[in-house]
């Protein structure tokens, strides 16, 4: 991979510093981090200087340690260093992202390439300085910290006092206020992304000693509110007759399928589906309609106007609302728009039953929000593939679970470390993990949508052979369970067999709610599953941090396509019925994208053959030709000698 370096007539140092101006890292760190980041040498950039080579303050080895910790940048992010802004929230971003694991380094060198990250930010005026407390105390604050010096509260609790004593404020002025005020300060002053955890220990810590020390303030604090990205209302802050109105809606979509096959006696009546939808796909519907109402007021419609959903399905409405959400996406066409606007046309169609010249002008509008129909995989799920043709990676997502029930297995036990220091066990922590590797072990052994794999239960799809060790040994899953009404079965390997058997035995009854019949119990219900979208999130992180490569549970599909094609390139039944779908179209998607990749390797694999066919006869000839490597053409007639004719 080549880097494009700015090539300049003079190739000096830099200029000085503009503290207006953004910086790359490439400027701060200059070429000897680009040099160590590829491990060789780059001809013709060796006299493009960093803002780090001139800190000659620092010794030689500090500097290279700065230059290491800001190539991390590349690895984290991808890209050149000369393409990152050197910004504390491009910074924060990037390192956020990441886990030590997909940079190829270690936990304690990733925090102390981080904090050597917000040393140079800090030096360069782009982050705040930490303040540093002066060592005496406000009067005022003596007999209190007396009280807890040495104890875990006053730990807790130092940084915030020594910060309101600097500030002039006593004990008894400690307000919300001054919180939020030392919590912005943190921000300020955070490359860690521990500012907000440290201000719920301060808060936890304050209260506690209003309980527990004479004479401590008596006012409580109570931590600031997250911040919080949601921009849509409530239904019960719309009008109650628009609430009523939804509500109707929303029982359209749960219908029951009635005792008469062919619906209303009114042939021209439309009173909404025939056939009960999926409980996903009324979530879905009933997002969209609570999305489509915030775009309404949020493109100038008053919230007290908004009595009926038919308000949505007006022309001028529709445009407004659906360009409000094109340009929140970027000015582009995405799935997300796609289901807005089919959820406007089902509202106009079967909700509002406008007239069919209405339907004929709304149906252009609806369709240009739509995005065009995908005719091979999304970009994402070719990076992930991409990245899973490493072997090793390959190798970490395969034996992952087994890797997992490995540390789960520690973790329940208890474990001494390297250095000795015994480990107690954390029985929660290991029911996490394991619970996390059965999922990945049933996605790997029969890749399941993300709501059909929460929605496992003992029992009714996972049974048992009821052979002599009466494992988990099939997944069967009937024509409800399926997106596609298309009915599937699984006979689990006895590797996943075992492994399910060992969570469900040893680690599940350490979950909450373990007596239900749900594989994943829910957290918080007493019977109910765990909730596809915070197990989602969880097996995404979990792989994130044990592989370095970001793969939702929904990819598992797009693995298995590969990996079906890649043994049988042409075996389009095989990926159809393995992935459950009703027809190809899906299944030639995965093809599309994967016959050109094949055909590339056939025909690579056919040069090599050739090449290696005729190297001799290719050496050879090249020995004859004229040219350094062969002879020097015909020999010098010497004295004698007759010119051949």
């Amino acid at each position: 991979m080549n880097m494009m370096m700015p090539r300049k007539p003079q190739l000096g140092a830099l200029a000085p510093f503009d503290a207006l101006r953004t910086l790359t890292a490439l400027e701060v760190a200059g070429c000897k981090a680009v040099r160590a980041c590829r491990r060789k040498n780059l001809p013709g950039v060796d006299a493009i200087h960093g803002l780090l080579d001139d800190w000659l303050d620092l010794s030689p080895g500090r500097r290279r340690d700065l230059r290491t910790a800001i190539s991390l940048l590349a690895r984290a992010s991808g890209k050149e260093l000369a393409a990152i802004e050197f910004t504390r929230a491009n910074v924060i971003a990037i390192l956020d992202a990441t886990t030590p694991v997909a940079c190829g380094v270690s936990p304690a060198s990733f925090g102390a390439y981080r904090s050597w990250i917000g040393y140079v930010l800090k030096r360069l005026g782009l982050m705040a300085e930490r303040h540093r407390a002066a060592s005496d105390l406000m009067t005022a604050w003596a007999p209190l910290v007396a009280v807890l010096d040495g104890v875990k509260e006053w730990i807790r609790l130092r940084a915030f006092v020594r910060y309101c004593s600097d500030h002039g404020i006593a004990p008894g002025e400690v307000t919300d206020t001054v919180l939020a005020a030392y919590q912005a300060h943190l921000l300020a002053a955070d490359i860690r992304g521990t500012a907000r955890a440290t201000i719920r220990r301060v808060v936890h810590a304050w209260n506690a000693a209003v309980e527990a020390v004479p004479g401590w303030p008596t006012s409580r604090l109570t931590a600031p509110a997250a911040e919080t990205r949601q921009y849509s209302f409530k239904f019960d802050e719309y009008p109650p007759a628009l609430q009523a109105d939804v509500a109707t809606f929303n029982e359209r979509l749960t219908v029951p399928i009635g005792d008469d096959l062919y619906g209303p006696d009114d042939e021209d009546e439309d009173d909404g589906p025939r056939l009960a939808l999926r409980p996903a796909t009324v979530t879905t519907r009933m997002k969209a309609v609570r999305l489509l109402l915030a775009a309404a007021v949020h493109t100038g419609t008053p919230i007290a106007s908004i009595t009926s959903l038919a308000v949505l399905v007006e022309i001028k409405t529709a445009k407004a609302i659906l360009n409000w959400h094109w340009i929140r996406a970027g000015r582009r066409t995405t799935d997300h728009t796609g289901v807005l606007s089919d959820t406007l046309k089902v509202i106009a169609k079967h909700h509002v039953r406008l007239p069919p010249e209405r339907m004929a002008k709304l149906i252009p509008v609806l369709a240009k929000a739509k995005p065009p129909k995908r005719k091979g995989m999304t970009e994402k799920n070719t990076r992930l593939l991409r990245e899973l043709e490493d072997p090793t990676r390959r190798a970490q997502i395969l034996h992952l679970p087994r890797h997992m029930m490995k540390l789960a297995a520690r973790l329940r036990e208890g474990w001494i470390d390297a250095d000795s220091v015994e480990h107690a066990p954390r029985p929660g922590e290991a029911a996490r993990i394991a619970s996390l590797a059965a999922a990945i072990e049933l996605e790997l052994q029969c890749p399941l949508r993300l709501e059909t794999l929460d929605h496992l239960r003992i029992g009714v799809q996972l049974q048992r052979n009821g052979g002599q060790r009466n494992r988990i040994s099939h997944v069967v899953l009937t024509e409800d369970d399926m997106k596609n009404h298309q009915p599937l079965e699984w006979t689990l390997e006895d590797t996943s067999a075992a492994l399910l058997d060992d969570y469900v035995r040893l680690y599940r009854p350490l979950l909450p709610h373990a007596v239900t019949d749900w594989l994943f119990s829910s957290k918080t219900r007493d019977d109910g599953p765990r909730g596809k979208k915070g197990l989602g999130t969880a097996i995404t992180r979990e792989i994130h941090s044990l592989v370095g490569v970001r793969m939702t549970p929904h990819q598992f599909r797009a693995f298995a396509g590969a990996l079906i094609l890649e043994r049988n390139p042409h075996a389009i039944e095989d990926l159809r019925l393995i992935l459950g779908h009703s027809t190809t179209e899906t299944a030639m998607r995965y093809y599309a994208r994967w016959a050109p990749k094949e055909a590339v390797a056939r025909f690579n694999a056919q040069v090599t053959v050739e090449r290696r066919k005729t190297r001799l006869v290719a050496d050879a000839a090249f020995a004859r030709s004229p040219g350094p490597l062969g002879h020097r053409g015909p020999a010098r007639r010497g004295p004698g000698r007759r010119r051949q004719t």
